[in-house]
């Protein structure tokens, strides 16, 4: 008898050979058992299953789409379907071959000469190629959409629509044949799965919507915040009455059963023998519209509720920590979503108690709290602005201080787009401002708030010697004494022109404002970031262009940032003559 010893290194050497003859047979060869995209590839180089593969390609590429009436030629790729011949190759025949020990690749070479090995073609898939197809080449031609019976209510009653069938494309299983076709390699025309669509109510019966439009308009809907108070009285909710489908098990004569949709193969048994069945029967009932809902509370109640929070305000002294100057206030924002479901829901009660609602607010925090000052990065000055409005009025000295106060201590976060009009608010009598000189289309008259350009121009020239990013600047219509030196100016009106600039640092800026002897201040504290800032001009030229006294100015902006790259920025400003304003 041979030693078991002896038997089992026979059988690991005869293995061991089995191997190597393997490897050594089909050295740049695909291994036995071996198919792609149903492709016999065994014995062959990777050259010629790149032949084989491409001429099986070339017969795929060409196919249509079968749909009603006509046969559409297409291509993968304008289906969104980008195939990989090379990338399959170099997969199928890495399997059993991925490590560069043998006896590690022994368990995938069994394997695929005793099961096989089945590559399908690997692709690369585009959606929104897919859904642009689907939309532009089958959908706009061949599908439409359904539409559901429906009903309005006139003054003589209930006026009912018939619905109308339609027809759409099924995605999915039109996607899965694609698929398999590409993975395969697969030829042959693809049936679009169209599908038939169908009006889910039954337009005649009515004593459902009648009996809820009676219910919903009856009697008014409360709504209620705080101390105030708002009716939807039944001419409003009448208005906003639309159909919905409501189903319910009701027994259905056969008759009925042939005017269901889809209705299976126990149904048609069933209308065959003469029998009846308790089936899903849909039909039509009332509600409110949902987009009536919103739009009436976003645009009637939203603006009476809505409060914007308030940041926390702070000043700064020299060689001082920072000192708050108003706390915050939080906001709070109605729940549009929220109560127009809850609306939808009380109208469909009777009872006056339960068709009040207490609208729901939700609390909106705010950005900047005494709580978080000190992550603020509010150490140093950047930079400030300045300008001279001595020899103005009283009315425009009270209307700039106004102004000033309004904007001293605002923050301006990291990345934000600061807007001087917003900050500033409402300018009015009611908002504390007194009539004077602004410039407007050909003259120069009283309104509220005249000199806040005396605003805008000092908070320009601190943003630009902060080195900010300026987005919106527009120049006055002529030359103004108090904007000296001219093209250096911003001019403001309600609504525009506005003045805009971002804050492009890193942390908080800090607006501080002061008036010290008819100069007016905007300093910028924050955290220096090594930015360096430079001017060129301003320059003027075309003196007279435009009349007496009217000439072009160019004021430009040169930041050098951290990182060395120089950002580089030009304001133009054509101004007129004064004569034509006077």
């Amino acid at each position: 008898m041979i030693p078991l010893y002896i038997s089992l290194a026979t059988l690991v050497l005869a293995c061991c050979s089995l191997v190597l003859v393997l490897n050594l047979s089909y050295q740049d060869k695909f291994f036995p058992n071996t198919t792609i995209a149903g492709q016999k590839v065994s014995g062959k180089t990777k050259k010629e299953v790149a032949n084989l593969l491409e001429t099986k390609r070339l017969v795929y590429n060409d196919f249509s789409l079968t749909l009603p009436e006509e046969s559409q030629g297409s291509t993968p790729e304008h289906l969104g379907f980008f195939v990989d011949i090379e990338q399959t190759i170099d997969q199928a025949y890495q399997e059993g071959r991925r490590s560069s020990r043998f006896w590690e690749n022994l368990g995938d070479q069994a394997k695929i000469l005793f099961s096989g090995l089945n590559k399908k073609i690997s692709y690369d898939f585009d959606q929104e190629i897919f859904e642009l197809y689907c939309q532009e080449k089958i959908e706009r031609q061949h599908a439409k959409f359904y539409q559901e019976n429906k009903f309005t209510l006139e003054e003589k009653g209930l006026e009912t629509t018939p619905g109308q069938e339609g027809i759409i494309l099924r995605r999915e299983p039109f996607f899965a044949e694609l698929k398999n076709k590409t993975e395969n390699l697969s030829s042959g025309p693809i049936a679009v799965p169209l599908e038939k669509t169908y009006p889910k109510t039954n337009y005649r019966h009515l004593e459902l919507a009648r009996f809820e439009i009676d219910l919903i308009t009856t009697r008014p809907l409360k709504l209620s915040f705080e101390e105030e108070e708002w009716i939807l009285e039944s001419p409003q909710l009448q208005e906003m009455i639309v159909s919905r489908a409501v189903k319910s098990h009701q027994p259905l004569q056969r008759i009925e059963l042939l005017k269901q949709e889809n209705f299976g193969l126990q149904q048609f048994i069933l209308k065959s023998l003469g029998e009846k069945e308790t089936v899903l029967k849909t039909v039509l009932g009332a509600t409110l519209d949902y987009q009536d809902l919103l739009t009436y509370l976003s645009e009637e109640l939203a603006p009476e509720i809505n409060l914007l929070p308030q940041n926390a305000r702070f000043l700064i002294k020299e060689d001082q920590p920072l000192e708050l100057l108003t706390e915050s206030k939080p906001g709070r924002e109605l729940l549009i979503d929220t109560n127009a479901k809850l609306l939808a829901e009380a109208s469909f009660e009777e009872s006056e108690v339960l068709r009040h609602l207490q609208l729901q607010t939700k609390k909106i925090g705010a950005a900047v709290t005494s709580a978080n000052i000190d992550s603020l990065g509010i150490k140093e000055l950047i930079a400030e602005g300045e300008s001279n409005f001595a020899g103005s009025p009283s009315n425009r000295r009270h209307n700039i201080k106004n102004a000033s106060d309004k904007l001293n201590g605002l923050l301006i976060r990291p990345g934000e787009t600061f807007s001087l009009l917003e900050n500033i608010g409402e300018v009015n009598e009611a908002s504390g401002y007194l009539p004077e000189l602004v410039i407007k289309p050909g003259e120069t008259i009283k309104e509220y708030g005249g000199g806040l350009c005396q605003i805008g121009t000092t908070m320009f020239r601190a943003a630009m010697n902060s080195g900010l990013k300026v987005v919106e600047r527009q120049w006055h219509s002529y030359p103004v004494s108090y904007y000296d030196p001219q093209g250096t100016d911003a001019t403001l009106y309600i609504p525009s022109p506005d003045l805009k600039f971002i804050n492009n640092t890193d942390h908080y800026i800090l607006i501080q404002s002061e008036i010290k002897n008819s100069k007016l201040y905007f300093k910028f504290y924050g955290t220096k970031d090594n930015r360096s800032v430079s001017f060129d001009g301003p320059h003027y030229w075309d003196h007279g262009w435009a009349g007496n006294g009217s000439f072009k100015a160019k004021w430009t902006q040169i930041v050098t940032m951290p990182d060395g790259t120089e950002e580089r920025k030009t304001f133009y400003s054509h101004y007129k003559s004064p004569d034509l304003y006077h």
